[in-house]
């Protein structure tokens, strides 16, 4: 719906508009929207806004905006140029018109993803109008139905012919002598064009005109009704604003106009029926837009209105005028075989009022206010049409004969012992005799013939002192003249051949009765079906009454019907009762009964307010509301055909709404992690026949395979969902029952922690196998090393020394690895675990093999010594960088040194220089160069100092540098004692002009070797 508040769209319950959004290029361009077109293809809506033409992807939900002026397109947007459009049409090729304000007609060319203008020459129109009249207004554009090269145009200032083959353009006028007729004739708000190929075109306040395109002449509607009235009240219409002509069929079309909607026959050229609108009840008419299911949509001043077939099964009739003190609630509607006249019985009124229903015409009966209640209105409670044709009706206090035909109103008399007995029903037997039951006091019967009174109670108690004849509320007299009666506790039987009356109560007889007893209905089968207000149905045989209920039917089993009211019989002897918001049918075939429910809301809003059901000698049916009725033909009855689609409105995951750029009806598939295991769906249909009537069920298919029961409630919760795959299914029934076979389904996934996966636990299991075989191959190692080592004592104790010293060092290096990783867990940082990990395999295998030598190349140690300070900068969120160089003329491969010597200095300028630094522009300069047979390292950081990290006297900085640089330290001092060497380490603090540490300078000597392939 175009709205002056946004784009609306409405999926028959629920309400969702499209606003623009200034920093979303995708979005509407403007909330003022006017006119709306689907395409064919109903893959895209354009938009008519007061500002140019939109385009709505129905699929993504995304807006393509486009503005005009000065008759083409404008490259850029902008909310001073008011481009309003008026009207857009599709023509039989795909392509789309638009109407604007003041530029004319565009035609859409999307492979250029431009537009084409047509508008006729201002200056040629200008001379033929006093005032002055713009023929670029657009007001209305149609295909010409016979040549796809043809589109009419409807302007204020008159009529256009496009010719797209040509691009030629072709203005008439319809002339007039009077000004303001002139005017008005000439600006054409709507184009009809019929099976002849005559175009009708609307106008303002000058009715409708006819246009031959053969003949270019053009004539006022002809209106030949032989009514006078009626042609004169089509004519009036007529003199109002014309709107919309729509198509019925191809001999009929609808004129929509301000005062109401005019059927038109083209052929007959007569206007079929004129329905005005009602202001004040606010009953408006009219056709803007009709649906595939033929329901009719129209817009008034207060909103929009919708016809709907389905819901008008049922004739609303009002007498709010004739009983408008009272409070009718209306039981009971007298009417004689082959008579339209339906008298109606209100439960307080101020007499009888009648309709008769062909004509529609009310008269009003009223009664003498002396047989008013003392509540000050006449409150009827029963009749019964008596043998000689007037109607017997009772109150609580009295019994009156009304004669229709003569209007005559007069008392029963009743003689005295029989008076103020609280009489509550009536019923002329075809013996010609009136029974009269009673509140409690059992049953009268007066015989006219004889005028004779009989009065029976104790009949009615078979003896029992505990029974009481009470509350006889119904009668019904069946086939075979045995009179039924309703009472307190069960039912009784009148059995008219034997003169004698058989009790079923309860209480007594619970396997022929039941209680309380609430109708009766005799079928064409001779069954005397009976109803319970507790939601019982049985039924007697009518020829062996004496038995009672013989056959009772669960409903509930059967229909899901708890209970129903107001049982009765058609002349098929198929039974219909009320349930609720449904009307029932029950047909018995057999013992078998088949239930079908017919809903109430099709015509009945105010359904809980049903009060009367009859059902009238010519298969009609009346029920009875407040100071109203309504009628329905049950051979008319429709079944609502519409197939609800659901679709989702709304995700939420621990109770936030879902973020995504994709609308929720179009999301595919939900991804969340393994945290987010709470989430909910709101749902709604496309259904706009009784659409708030259609029930939902879902379920999560893999957690919780059984559906939930069907309810209206329109949101699915779910809470504790475990890891892993699954399926939201969600699934909609019409107010019918009848569900969509179609399932809507969302894919839902929940990841499952990291800690928990196969590949983390498999990492996990080769890092402690590999740790494990590591200090398992090391000490192996160190076992064999000391038996080689006894041939000398002191290079033997030596080399202990060195292998102990290189034992310490690997697990020590080994821990700050794992710690780096057991950080990385402890955080929950997945992907930086795995890579860490990676390297971590990578190093410990560098570690493996350089552990075993007392020499390495000094390329094994660098590149050992890389991946440590990879890891290192990862593990602190890259608060340091750092750069090795070597001097040229270095060659790594073939100079050897002991492993682990240079990796302490560097992890001591991390820990205690680079790690406290506040700001992130950590680094570590690694340069190496030879000398004398030594290599010269010099390992500087920009850290704070050695100073400022004393100060900080972090317990766990002591405890490294005890552990790592004093084994360093002794490593070297062995060296030098083992191979006679001047090995060295010399730590200098770096200070600027002011005396302020700027880090520190590690100035390490190593002997060096040739590798064995070099000599």
């Amino acid at each position: 719906m175009a709205t002056a508040s946004g784009l609306t769209r409405f999926d028959g319950t629920t309400f969702k508009t499209f606003l623009p959004d200034p920093t979303d290029s995708t979005s509407i361009f403007t909330e003022l929207t006017s006119k709306l077109l689907l395409a064919k293809n109903e893959k895209q809506l354009w938009v008519g806004t007061f500002y140019g033409l939109s385009v709505m992807d129905l699929e993504t939900e995304k807006f393509q905006n486009y503005q005009f002026e000065n008759y083409q397109r404008r490259d850029s947007l902008s909310t001073k140029v008011l481009t309003r459009i008026l009207c857009i049409e599709e023509d039989k090729h795909g392509g789309i018109w638009a109407g604007t304000y003041s530029d004319g007609f565009f035609r859409y060319i999307p492979e250029q993803d431009t537009f084409k203008n047509y508008h006729f020459p201002q200056e040629k129109v200008a001379p033929h109008f006093p005032v002055k009249r713009n023929i670029d207004h657009g007001l209305s554009l149609l295909q010409d139905r016979f040549s796809d090269t043809i589109m009419w145009a409807g302007t204020t200032a008159g009529l256009l012919k496009i010719n797209t083959r040509t691009d030629s353009i072709s203005w008439y006028l319809y002339p007039q002598k009077e000004e303001k007729r002139f005017t008005d004739q000439n600006a054409i708000r709507s184009i009809y064009q019929d099976k002849k190929g005559l175009l009708y075109l609307s106008s303002w306040y000058a009715g409708v005109t006819v246009f031959d395109p053969k003949t270019k002449v053009f004539s006022p509607l002809p209106i030949r009704n032989e009514d006078a009235a009626a042609r004169a009240e089509i004519l009036e219409f007529l003199s109002a604003p014309i709107g919309e002509l729509t198509t019925k069929n191809d001999s009929t079309f609808f004129i929509s106009g301000i005062n109401g909607l005019l059927t038109y026959d083209v052929e007959k050229k007569i206007g079929l029926r004129l329905q005005k609108n009602d202001i004040k009840k606010k009953i408006f008419y009219g056709i803007k837009y009709q649906d595939r299911q033929n329901r009719v949509w129209h817009k008034a001043g207060n909103g929009v209105h919708v016809f709907n077939p389905l819901t008008q099964q049922f004739i609303q009739y009002d007498f709010d005028h004739l009983n408008a003190e009272n409070f009718g609630y209306t039981f009971h509607f007298p009417i004689k075989p082959g008579s339209s006249k339906l008298n109606i019985l209100a439960g307080t009124s101020t007499g009888i009022y009648s309709i008769d229903l062909k004509k529609r015409q009310w008269e009003t009966f009223s009664v003498d206010k002396k047989y008013f209640h003392p509540g000050g209105a006449f409150r009827p409670s029963s009749y019964s049409l008596a043998p000689d044709g007037t109607w017997t009706i009772c109150d609580r206090f009295n019994i009156y004969q009304y004669d229709e035909q003569f209007k005559s109103f007069t008392p029963l008399y009743v003689p005295k012992i029989y008076r103020d007995k609280d009489y509550r029903f009536l019923c002329w037997d075809k013996s010609e005799r009136l029974w009269i039951g009673l509140h409690k006091n059992g049953l009268l019967r007066w015989t006219p013939k004889t005028n004779s009174w009989n009065h029976f109670k104790e009949e009615l108690t078979d003896g029992h002192p505990t029974v009481l004849p009470n509350r006889i509320t119904k009668l019904f007299e069946d086939s075979q003249n045995n009179l039924w009666i309703t009472r307190q506790g069960g039912f009784s039987i009148y059995k008219s051949q034997q003169d004698t009356f058989y009790n079923f109560l309860n209480s007594i007889n619970p396997d022929n009765s039941f209680a309380p007893i609430a109708e009766f209905a005799e079928d064409q089968q001779g069954r005397m079906w009976i109803s319970s207000s507790g939601g019982n149905l049985g039924y007697a045989l009518v020829s062996n009454p004496e038995k009672g209920i013989v056959r009772k039917f669960d409903l509930q089993a059967l229909g899901g019907i708890i209970r129903f009211y107001k049982m009765r019989a058609d002349q098929a002897g198929t039974l219909w009762g009320i349930n609720k918001d449904k009307l029932i049918q029950i047909v018995a075939t057999g013992d078998s009964l088949q239930i079908n429910a017919h809903s109430l809301l099709y015509g009945i809003k105010d359904y809980d307010d049903i009060f009367g059901f009859e059902i009238l000698p010519d298969g009609r049916m009346v029920f009875g509301g407040y100071n109203k009725f309504w009628l329905a033909d049950p051979k008319l009855f429709l079944k609502n055909p519409e197939t609800a689609k659901p679709y989702l409105t709304g995700i939420s995951v621990l109770q936030e709404p879902l973020k995504t750029n994709t609308p929720v009806h179009l999301v595919q598939s939900l991804s969340l992690g393994y945290a987010e295991n709470f989430f909910s769906f709101d749902f709604s249909s496309i259904s706009f026949s009784q659409g708030r009537e259609n029930q939902f069920r879902y379920r999560l298919k893999n957690f919780d395979d059984k559906w939930a029961a069907p309810q209206k409630r329109r949101f699915a919760n779910f809470t504790n969902v475990p890891s892993g795959d699954y399926i939201f299914e969600l699934q909609v029934a019409n107010n019918e029952g009848i569900w969509n076979e179609a399932i809507f389904q969302l894919p839902v996934h929940i990841a499952t922690p990291w800690w928990r996966t196969a590949w983390f636990w498999s990492f996990f299991t080769l890092g402690v196998l590999g740790i494990a075989y590591l200090i398992y191959q090391w000490r192996i190692d160190q076992v064999r090393k000391e038996e080689r080592l006894k041939s000398s004592y002191e290079k033997q104790l030596a080399d202990v020394k060195m292998s102990a010293l290189r034992a310490q060092m690997n697990p020590h290096f080994i821990f700050n690895s794992l710690n780096s990783i057991e950080f990385y867990i402890m955080n929950n940082e997945q992907e930086k675990a795995v890579d860490y990990l990676g390297r971590f395999s990578r190093l410990i295998r560098l570690i493996l093999q350089n552990s075993k030598t007392p020499q390495i190349p000094l390329k094994d140690e660098l590149e050992a010594l890389k991946i440590y300070m990879e890891m290192e900068s990862i593990r602190f969120g890259h608060l340091f960088d750092y750069e090795v160089k070597a001097s040229r003329g270095l060659l790594q491969e073939n100079l050897v040194i002991p492993p682990m010597l240079i990796q302490p200095y560097v992890e001591n300028a991390i820990w205690h220089g680079l790690r406290q630094k506040q700001e992130k522009a950590g680094k570590i300069h690694l340069d190496l160069s030879k000398n004398n047979g030594h290599l010269i390292c010099i390992i500087e950081d920009n850290g704070i100092g050695r100073e400022a990290a004393r100060k900080l006297k972090s317990k766990s900085a002591a405890k490294r540098k005890s552990f790592g640089m004093k084994i360093t330290s002794d490593r070297l001092n062995m060296l030098n004692k083992l191979n006679h060497s001047n090995a060295s380490v010399k730590v200098i603090d770096l200070k600027n002009d002011q005396g302020i540490a700027i880090g520190t300078r590690v100035e390490l000597t190593i002997p060096i070797h040739l590798n064995k392939l070099e000599s």
